[in-house]
């Protein structure tokens, strides 16, 4: 009999609108959602991380391109010997000022859209912005090969070293 009353009264309770849930379920809700959130957004730091690096290093790899393409469209003015331009400082060399390679540095900057340095490191969003310092592109044309480095304070060449091989312009006498 009680429980034939019980299950009028909650008949009753729902024919008059309150379908609602209650706010002890509510809260148990939120709770649980609160321990998937934090289970799954613990796994998905990594991933966000490597997707920074990624994006630093395609900018690195952005001025190897430009590299390339300034020389194969400039390459009869170019050297013969190996020449390396350096935006900031890299393995202790600072910025290229000399004629050529101010010229190439600026061709580089204007292919890339990054000026100097600090306009590369300010474009980064890793850990790599904090330890970069400069970036060596060096034009072998003996070898056939455009290399563009990532340096840290210390000289060590950052990951990863992007090298176009057979950059197939012959080079010029011009210097």
């Amino acid at each position: 009999m009680k429980q034939e009353k019980k299950m009028q009264k909650n008949l009753f309770r729902k024919e008059n609108g309150n379908k609602g849930f209650s706010l002890v379920e509510l809260i148990i809700v939120m709770a649980i959602m609160a321990i998937l959130t934090g289970i799954v957004g613990t796994q998905v730091v990594p991933y966000i991380n490597k997707a920074k690096e990624a994006k630093d290093l395609q900018i690195i790899s952005a001025f190897g391109t430009a590299a390339v393409s300034a020389y194969t469209f400039h390459a009869e003015e170019f050297p013969a010997d190996k020449v390396t331009i350096v935006i900031g400082t890299a393995n202790g060399v600072s910025e290229s000022s000399k004629g050529v390679e101010t010229t190439w540095k600026s061709e580089i900057s204007t292919l890339t859209g990054y000026t100097d340095i600090n306009a590369v490191k300010n474009a980064m969003t890793s850990d790599l912005k904090t330890t970069l310092t400069g970036i060596a592109i060096v034009f072998d044309p003996a070898a056939g090969t455009i290399t563009a480095n990532a340096y840290d304070a210390s000289g060590t060449v950052l990951e990863p070293v992007t090298s176009f091989i057979g950059a197939t312009a012959t080079p010029g006498a011009g210097g």
